[in-house]
């Protein structure tokens, strides 16, 4: 446990030391399958001209690999929404399986839209935690989980974060998946 705090530390120090920044974007679209269904509909304000609708106790889990030690740090989660804000938890896992709390994101309200707020995206502001340090030996997860929302949820766009090093994206964003709340809101049928 030691050890991994004080190579996270180092790696950190390093990594602020050298000023290497290479920006990424995940767009959550492809979770599953691209733009054009129900869950993922078509906006044209947003990066890859698609969103992925989310709702009150989904989840997504990113899983991050790297051929290289690397640290990661969260710039934004690039959402919509219309109506109340909405709660994000984002928790992180490592190679003990268990998550802890890695930040939250409220969503800004904007009632009275009557659906025209959809195709108003906005970015969250960067998370303040410490990066992530990823390696070649495991990988990381990040899961991002709306606890509260209204009934419509919110709608996200794109994941910004920037690395110490550039890896194909390919290889960085090796997994991701969807779990949908085990209760649905009557917005979500």
């Amino acid at each position: 446990m030691h050890t991994d705090i004080r190579l996270l530390l180092c790696t950190t120090l390093v990594f602020h030391a050298f000023g290497l920044e290479v920006k990424k974007r995940f767009e959550f679209e492809n979770v599953i399958g691209g733009a054009g269904s129900a869950r993922t509909p078509w906006r044209s304000a947003a990066s890859g001209i698609s969103s992925l609708h989310m709702f009150k106790g989904d989840q997504i889990q990113l899983t991050l690999c790297a051929d290289v030690a690397m640290t990661l740090s969260i710039d934004g989660l690039i959402y919509s929404n219309d109506g109340e804000s909405d709660t994000i938890d984002v928790s992180v896992k490592y190679s003990t399986g268990v998550f802890f709390p890695y930040g939250t994101v409220f969503t800004e309200e904007t009632s009275g839209g009557g659906g025209k707020f959809w195709n108003s995206f906005k970015s969250s502001v960067p998370f303040p935690a410490t990066p992530l340090f990823l390696t070649p030996c495991t990988n990381t997860t990040l899961r991002l989980t709306v606890n509260v929302a209204d009934c419509y949820g919110s709608e996200f766009d794109a994941l910004d974060v920037t690395l110490s090093t550039n890896v194909a994206n390919e290889t960085l964003w090796c997994d991701a998946k969807l779990i949908y709340a085990a209760t649905t809101t009557p917005c979500a049928e």
